[in-house]
């Protein structure tokens, strides 16, 4: 069971990091908002006696590796330290009857990635 506080006459204001992220105007009527944007924030006592709401910056995802060839055998990708990555794509084994014409398309698919990427 969930133990509910009522706190009577508090105050509660409402701090916003970007003025445009603001759904309440200052009169505290509702802009026309579509979005209807979900704001998260923090709730903690203030000095006057009343309740303020803090919004949390949302957080800006990672850009994972950037894929800079992208070929029918083989993928190449940088990382954050700056090197190359090649991947190779799935293949079904039975599909490859020649061995060696396979692994010279590999070859060719990367030295053409290789240079088109310098």
């Amino acid at each position: 069971m969930m133990n509910k506080i009522v706190l009577e006459k508090i105050n509660l204001t409402c701090l916003f990091q970007n003025s445009h992220s603001n759904p309440l105007t200052a009169h505290g009527e509702e802009q026309a908002n579509p979005n209807r944007r979900v704001v998260s924030g923090m709730l903690s006592p203030c000095n006057e006696g009343g309740i303020l709401f803090q919004e949390t910056l949302p957080r800006r995802r990672d850009i994972r590796n950037n894929r800079l060839y992208e070929g029918e055998l083989v993928n190449i990708v940088r990382r954050k330290d700056g090197l190359y990555y090649p991947f190779m794509k799935a293949f079904h084994p039975n599909e490859i009857t020649d061995k060696a014409s396979f692994a010279f398309k590999v070859y060719q698919e990367i030295t053409e990635a290789l240079n088109s990427i310098d």
